[in-house]
């Protein structure tokens, strides 16, 4: 029986029943597609999700980047609210869009932005005074400080010339008598002058502490009276120029405050700008554009103003086209 079944499949010719197939599927999904373009609804819903669909992509882009539109305030206005014969019926008025004005806050910003580079340009002057007065400081602490040096070596020759005389004679002394026991062999002679030479080397050694004592006195003087030693005039300037130096540090402190102020209020103004653009419009607004756009109906109150909403914009007028078209022709009767 199976070899019978083989047999038979292998004798039928199965290409005119596959086209017999695909004919058929053809003609019933021309069939199907038909009726669809026929059916007004569908070109209804295809035209109403072109508005909704690029409703929402001018809305995101207006709050992505409010450059892409120009919104005309002068086109929004309603000159017959201002001239309403009682409050009431002025209350009644609608209230107009109010895109806010650039020029306010361009003013604003021009301000803040000259007070900005006025504090700069103050700061990089400032700061070249500073460096100068830092050379001349330098100039001045290095010609004191060589003046100082000297003085002090003279202070400390002063002072301890006395002692260091004294120490070198004992020196000298002990030396002699050294010399004098090596060339005499007696030994009583020998032992007197080792007693001698013992009591010079303690005379000795008392003057060497009293010397490091001194030269301590001298030391602490030195560092008491430190700026003595120097230049009285030249020490003078000095403070000075100290004391302008900080003045003119505390003067760059300050001037960078106000001027990170400025820059604050600055972002502040722009951010505020931005905001109140950007929350000025919403999807109704961009619903009645998108309308507009499909009907070619637009006001001129807001015109695209970037390639990407030209763009778009060129498509959808396309698509609407296509959409009212598609409309009207399932209208018209079927020729029979």
């Amino acid at each position: 029986m199976h070899w019978n079944i083989h047999a038979n499949c292998q004798g039928t010719d199965f290409s005119g029943v596959y086209t017999g197939i695909k004919g058929d599927l053809g003609e019933k999904t021309r069939e199907m597609a038909k009726r669809l373009l026929a059916n007004p609804r569908i070109w209804g819903a295809f035209y109403i999700v072109i508005v909704l669909f690029f409703m929402e992509l001018y809305y995101r882009k207006w709050n992505f980047s409010p450059d892409s539109f120009i919104v005309h305030q002068e086109l929004n206005l309603f000159p017959i609210s201002s001239t309403s014969t009682s409050p009431r019926e002025k209350d009644r008025q609608s209230r107009p869009i109010k895109i806010p004005e650039l020029s306010k806050i361009q003013a604003e910003v021009n301000l803040l932005t000259k007070e900005i580079d006025s504090e700069s340009s103050k700061i990089d002057s400032l700061k070249e005074k500073q460096d100068s007065l830092d050379e001349e400081l330098d100039k001045l602490f290095d010609e004191n400080a060589q003046i100082r040096e000297k003085n002090i070596e003279k202070f400390e020759e002063k002072e301890l010339s006395d002692l260091d005389n004294r120490i070198n004679e004992a020196e000298r002394d002990i030396k002699n008598l050294e010399l004098i026991t090596e060339e005499r062999s007696d030994l009583f002679f020998d032992y007197g002058y080792a007693i001698m030479i013992s009591k010079l080397e303690v005379d000795l050694a008392n003057l060497e502490l009293e010397r490091a004592n001194k030269a301590l006195e001298v030391s602490n003087k030195i560092v008491d009276e430190w700026g003595e030693f120097g230049n009285k005039e030249l020490s003078r300037q000095l403070h000075l120029m100290h004391d302008e130096r900080l003045e003119i540090s505390e003067e760059i402190h300050e001037t960078h405050l106000r001027m990170l102020t400025a820059q604050r209020n600055l972002n502040k103004s722009l951010d505020s700008w931005y905001s109140a653009r950007v929350s000025a419009l919403g999807r109704i607004d961009f619903l009645y554009y998108s309308i507009g756009i499909s009907t070619t109906t637009t006001f001129g109150d807001i015109v695209a103003n970037s390639h990407f909403i030209r763009l778009a914009v060129s498509i959808q007028l396309v698509l609407s086209v296509i959409a009212a078209a598609g409309f009207t022709n399932s209208l018209l009767p079927e020729k029979s």
